[in-house]
């Protein structure tokens, strides 16, 4: 249930602090606040205050139950603090440099590489100019020595200059392009019916 926090409002008037003062004797007196109140003010009360106590005390239980604690890297990068299965969620994306960054993953899809040169899919991004980097994975054909390779970095062979690889990314598409003759240019990737790899995309939020 939601913490509904109590507005307090000043007791205001004139003479705050005047007490007056009855049944005097030699060994007591009484004494009563007797101020000039045009504002009541909120009650410093039992209920308000035990609505305090309780409040934090659920936020503290609350916090207690809660298996993903205070998450901080240590020395070797590892992500420390979360329980085991678990992992911090990052919806709005991460703060770098002053500039909030999001990922997104896209598969491939279908795409027998040994017969057409090139794929296209749709990325689901508004603004491609806010892309700050892409990375493309290709997954080769199980049961032909499986592997997954780094389509931006590929070659066909060290005499080769150019790279086996296109990408291009346009308002609503990412097209991948292969070389004829190339690496990907085989039967290794001519399997159908199959997710040929994942682009990785990271854009400014």
């Amino acid at each position: 249930m939601a913490y509904s926090k109590t507005t307090w409002i000043a007791r205001i008037g004139t003479f705050l602090n005047r007490f007056t003062k009855t049944n005097e004797s030699g060994s007591s007196v009484d004494l009563t606040n007797d101020p000039t109140i045009t504002t009541a003010g909120t009650p410093f009360s039992v209920g308000n205050m035990n609505k305090i106590e309780q409040g934090i005390f659920d936020a503290a239980a609350a916090a207690d139950a809660n298996t993903v604690k205070t998450n901080t890297l240590d020395g070797t990068g590892t992500l420390q603090g979360v329980a085991d299965g678990d992992g911090p969620t990052f919806g709005g994306g991460v703060m770098t440099d002053n500039v909030v960054l999001k990922t997104k993953i896209v598969e491939i899809g279908d795409w027998d590489m040994d017969t057409a040169i090139n794929v296209s899919f749709a990325h689901g991004l508004t603004d491609i100019l806010k892309i700050r980097s892409v990375s493309v994975l290709i997954v080769q054909d199980a049961g032909s020595g499986f592997a997954v390779h780094d389509f931006n970095n590929v070659q066909y062979n060290a005499s080769v200059p150019a790279l086996d690889y296109y990408t291009k990314i346009t308002s609503t598409l990412i097209a991948l392009q292969r070389d004829t003759g190339g690496y990907f240019d085989n039967t290794n990737f001519n399997a159908t019916s199959y997710n040929r790899g994942y682009v990785t995309i990271i854009y400014e939020a």
